[in-house]
């Protein structure tokens, strides 16, 4: 199970799953994440199968889970939930990459900009993004579960539509610049995607003592195999490193980029305001982003 965010392929799962409940040598699933983070419909299709296994109607769980989890926005978060669904598994042949882990890459070697380091998929495949991410700036982002949710079907969505333009990165750039920069407010709404508060909430169990710990913990998340969806890796890399390309041609030095990881991680967690008012307007400043590819 993938932690990163919505992208299980319950057309391969199921697939599989119909094959080994039919092995006497199964006996039930396997549950290994490897993160707090993870997908919930996977998380609920995994419990509705761990004894049984035959209990391969998606819709089914999906329509269940809403009903325990969101209230009187059961409906209205299943709707988005079923929409996201086929868009997340658009990852390219490279099931475990990201927007965040592509930019790195090209920040950090510009050369590979000349290969097809992100395979793409016909933009066609991702029309829904813009209406998903609409859909959700009109979700009342009231109780846990909603907060929580809401953004993880956001930055899936997103995540696929930013993924697919930087097949042409130097085409595509001023279009992945306004999406990466929509994506860097998203992330800035929830505390799970902030690396300094982890730090934060790390030091208020047991006292941190290593004086160098924060630029470790900064760099552990922003490197080759770790890298995702990190609000102080997107808004301090990624962004300018993106924008700048749109303006000028070209990324950043790779030293700027360097310098970064020296910098005092408390001086890099996001600010705004998590409250429904910056929620809608980061939501609508995505789609409208969005849109933009589809013009």
């Amino acid at each position: 199970m993938q932690g990163l965010d919505v992208r299980a392929d319950y057309s391969r799962i199921v697939e599989r799953q119909r094959i080994a409940v039919n092995d006497p040598m199964c006996k039930g699933f396997i549950f290994w994440p490897e993160s707090s983070h993870v997908d919930q419909l996977c998380i609920n299709y995994f419990t509705a199968n761990v004894w049984d296994g035959r209990q391969d109607d998606v819709d089914a769980v999906l329509a269940d889970m809403c009903k325990g989890r969101y209230g009187e926005q059961a409906e209205r978060m299943r709707k988005i939930w079923k929409a996201v669904v086929p868009v997340s598994t658009n990852c390219f042949d490279t099931w475990r990459d990201n927007c965040g882990r592509a930019s790195l890459r090209f920040c950090l070697n510009p050369k590979t900009m000349e290969g097809l380091t992100v395979k793409s998929v016909p933009l066609e495949t991702l029309a829904a993004v813009p209406s998903i991410l609409k859909a959700l700036a009109e979700v009342e982002w009231e109780g846990e579960f909603v907060r929580r949710d809401a953004i993880d079907l956001a930055r899936t969505a997103a995540d696929r539509l930013i993924l697919s333009l930087m097949g042409n990165p130097k085409v595509n750039a001023r279009k992945i610049a306004a999406l990466v920069d929509g994506f860097t407010a998203l992330l800035a709404l929830h505390t799970d995607y902030s690396v300094a508060e982890s730090m934060v909430r790390l030091n208020a169990i047991e006292r941190i003592r290593y004086p160098g710990f924060g630029r470790t913990l900064f760099g552990n998340a922003v490197n080759g195999y770790c890298a995702s969806h990190h609000y102080e890796a997107f808004a301090h890399i990624y962004r300018p490193w993106w924008r700048n390309l749109a303006e000028n041609g070209e990324g950043l030095d790779r030293a700027a980029m360097l310098a970064v990881y020296d910098s005092p991680l408390h001086e890099m967690r996001p600010a705004l305001g998590r409250n429904s008012e910056s929620y809608r307007a980061v939501m609508s400043k995505l789609a409208a982003a969005a849109e933009e590819v589809f013009k």
